[in-house]
């Protein structure tokens, strides 16, 4: 690869990021910073028109000499044939000089109010603009006789700047100015999808048809999902395409007028569909420039086909049929989900029984062992996982000799793996009506090599467990503080006297009635559920929801706004304003389990960032309750949903 081709990739690159960091500070902050270069570009463009249509009067431009120019009388039968060729070629290559008035009609909701209006000046503007500039260009490049450079080491618009301007001091000035703002507003024309593409994105994903990633803003209310995953996109194809804008250029015509022909062809079936006052203008209007569109789209793909315009011709069936693949994905999570709520909404397991991971006896231990009996079950399992018999012997004598209740069962794990053993005693204990609390002592952080021991830490030895439906894991970390207390020789561990359980809620489905159900099996006197609303009209949505069956859930739910959308920190104060000194708080989090891959794609993990947020927090435990989705049938077709909310949660059983 040459120099010059490594250097130009480099700074396309850097460019690319730069442009993304700039969008991600904001609308306001982003249309300051790109502004200046804009009108900067304008008025150079202008001011070198205007001198090159005077010195074009005066008489004093004079046009390019081209050496060895053929001089012919006329054109010959072999070259007329392909005349409409030629002609068509031209065609295709101004046609994307039209491009980018698109980017003001998907803008509108960034105008300010009212945003229509603010919105139709500006396209005024920018047409009046686009119109006048691009006449006086081709008048000035058809005097000069402007000839493009095969290597594109000069443009057009740096040959008639630099006959306009000549060899002064002044004239070298103002033609640096023209070069060094074409230059900027070139970089910055790539703005115009990065304003674009998160907002059309975040509709899609509204819709079903990307990822629910896509329409979650960031600090600076931006959807910056979109924004970084553009420019990865555009990275790739910079690197691809060697950052050659003649390479690119059909890609981005082809792409544009196609998303044209669409939008109109759409905006006129509206019309038939509607028929309001007016339609036969609007669908005259829509419907020409339907047609208009399509034909300009077919002359790009034929003419520029060679030229990379195949790779739009390919990609966007594939980008469809991935599109529709992803929605009918969301729809069979959602059937799954809404569908047949009562089927979830069975009674109270009948047994009850909480598995305490043991070891060592030490304080992690004594507080899990106190959790253990703050949720009250039926059975305590204390349980050691052995690999060294001795140890294990000496561990069960100290358990015993401590008068700790329930007695210590060893399973040898020499011949297989401790989380191999967990998981087929956890299985054995969970058959049946059966509901299984898996607590695992933790130290209140763990080191990098106590991650790096796969099957040692505890996210190792209960990962095999997420596949059992009615086991549920929650780590109890240390703290400070003691939770038993010296009585006769022996260790006497007191329950808590007060057990708070908050559920996280984002919507209302089987996973969220699950974890209310879990909750209730936890014998916690006081439940309530907590929702962090970064959407208002989401949040609004679940609170009439939850209005229509509260009272027979018997749950509260709080909303709190999450002003900063920092879900995590607004969860965490919110326990904060629930701990007291004799208070244990278990937060439930309902995890929905994806099967395949791509599900697990279009999902975030935000619930994870949460359990790491309550950590430090002394007395609360976050346990996670599974909800495993069936596979999905790829030819799966969403079906009617018979089955509301409030019927379903109408069967719960009640305290």
């Amino acid at each position: 690869m040459p120099l010059s081709v490594a250097v130009r990739i480099a700074l396309s690159l850097l460019f690319v990021w730069l442009i993304a960091y700039g969008n991600l500070l904001g609308v306001r902050e982003s249309g300051r910073i790109f502004a200046t270069p804009t009108y900067v570009f304008i008025g150079s463009l202008f001011l070198t028109c205007g001198l090159g249509m005077y010195e074009v009067l005066t008489g004093h431009l004079k046009p390019f000499s081209i050496a060895n120019q053929v001089q012919h009388g006329g054109l010959s039968p072999g070259v007329a044939a392909i005349a409409l060729f030629v002609v068509l070629k031209a065609f295709a290559s101004g046609g994307a000089a039209v491009t980018g008035v698109e980017a003001i009609s998907n803008g509108v909701p960034a105008f300010r109010k009212p945003e229509w209006k603010n919105a139709q000046t500006t396209l005024m503007w920018m047409g009046a603009t686009l119109g006048s500039s691009f006449l006086a260009v081709s008048y000035l490049a058809h005097r000069l006789h402007v000839i493009p450079v095969a290597d594109e080491s000069k443009s057009v618009l740096a040959q008639i700047g630099q006959a306009v301007y000549g060899s002064g001091a002044a004239g070298h000035l103002l033609f640096l100015l023209l070069q060094i703002s074409t230059t900027l507003i070139l970089i910055l024309a790539a703005n115009t999808s990065f304003a674009d593409f998160p907002r059309l994105a975040s509709f899609h994903a509204h819709d079903s048809f990307m990822p629910r990633q896509l329409t979650k803003r960031g600090h600076k209310l931006v959807f910056s999902s979109g924004i970084i995953g553009l420019a990865a996109g555009a990275s790739l194809i910079i690197v691809l395409f060697r950052a050659s804008v003649s390479s690119m250029i059909p890609l981005y015509a082809l792409g544009v007028f196609t998303s044209f022909t669409l939008s109109q062809s759409g905006m006129a079936r509206r019309h038939l569909r509607l028929r309001e006052p007016g339609w036969k203008l609007g669908l005259s209007l829509n419907g020409l420039g339907a047609i208009c569109t399509l034909v300009v789209t077919i002359i790009i793909g034929v003419v520029k086909f060679a030229k990379g315009a195949w790779i739009v011709v390919l990609f966007v069936p594939a980008l469809v049929a991935i599109l529709v693949r992803v929605n009918r994905t969301y729809e069979a999570e959602e059937d799954d989900l809404l569908e047949g709520l009562e089927k979830i909404d069975r009674p109270l397991p009948k047994r009850h029984i909480a598995v305490v991971l043991v070891e060592d006896l030490d304080e992690k231990t004594l507080h899990a062992q106190q959790y253990a009996l703050t949720i009250r079950p039926q059975e305590i399992v204390p349980l050691h996982l052995a690999t060294n018999e001795e140890a294990a012997a000496r561990l069960a004598r100290r358990w015993l000799a401590a008068g700790l209740s329930g007695e210590l069962q060893v399973i040898p794990c020499r011949d297989k793996g401790r989380a191999e053993c967990l998981d087929v005693h956890v299985r054995e204990l969970a058959a049946g009506d059966v509901q299984v609390t898996v607590i695992v002592p933790g130290p209140s952080s763990l080191t990098l090599w106590q991650r790096l021991q796969r099957g040692r830490s505890w996210s190792g030895l209960v990962r095999a467990l997420r596949d059992v439906d009615n086991v549920s894991v929650v780590v109890v970390r240390e703290h400070g503080g003691h939770g038993h207390r010296m009585e006769r020789g022996r260790l006497r561990i007191e329950p808590r006297s007060r057990h708070i359980a908050v559920i996280l809620v984002d919507r209302l489905d089987r996973s969220v009635l699950k974890a209310i159900r879990y909750a209730r099996s936890i014998q916690a006197l006081d439940i309530r559920g907590i929702h962090a609303g970064i959407d208002p009209g989401r949040a609004q949505h679940l609170a009439e929801q939850w209005g229509d069956v509260g009272h027979i859930l018997e749950i509260p739910l709080d909303i709190d706004e999450c002003f900063d959308r920092d879900i995590a920190r607004t969860v965490r104060l919110y326990v904060d304003e629930l701990e007291a000194e004799d208070a244990e708080i278990t937060v439930v989090v309902p995890r929905r389990e994806y099967p395949r891959l791509l599900q697990r794609f279009l999902h975030d993990r935000t619930s994870r960032s949460i359990a790491r947020s309550l950590q430090d927090e002394p007395h609360v435990d976050v346990v996670v309750v599974p909800y495993r989705l069936r596979k999905i049938d790829p030819h799966h077709r969403a079906r009617a949903r018979t089955h509301s909310v409030s019927a379903a949660a109408a069967d719960l059983p009640t305290r």
